[in-house]
């Protein structure tokens, strides 16, 4: 669909008037990039079908990144809305933003190097997540 954000989102996470862009399509959310003075932000449409309880979905990200912050893996810097909230609803569609990582993106590694560094920042990934009881 790759409609952008609508301005009471942008407004929500004090956004408006942000030069905006949508990234390539991924594989489950939509996401834009707004760019404002303080930074680049990903602007990310939930989808949910998918993800049907958007806030256990955020609840399970800040768990996620306490996890990985004590591990010394810099997690997502999710940026709230002007009442503390990490999303935003308009118009049915639930929104979450935050600072856009910069980089790119490897879709499939075309060299050794890449295949090994992928499994290294997954090994890192797990070893934080192993704290966790499977049920969580």
């Amino acid at each position: 669909m790759h409609a952008a954000p609508p301005e009471d989102i942008l407004d929500a996470f004090a956004l408006a008037g942000g030069a905006r862009a949508p990234t390539r399509p991924g594989n489950v959310h939509e996401t834009h990039v707004v760019a404002v003075p303080d930074g680049r932000f990903g602007v990310q449409r939930i989808n949910t079908p998918v993800f049907g309880d958007p806030a256990a979905l955020m609840a399970n990200a800040a768990l996620t990144g306490h996890s990985l912050a004590r591990s010394a893996i810099r997690p997502l810097d999710y940026r709230r809305t002007a009442d503390g909230a990490l999303l935003a609803a308009s118009g049915g569609d639930v929104w979450r933003s935050y600072r856009y990582v910069e980089g790119r993106v490897i879709a499939r590694p075309r060299t050794d190097a890449e295949a090994f560094a992928i499994g290294q920042a997954f090994g890192r990934f797990d070893a934080a997540m192993a704290v966790h009881p499977p049920e969580h």
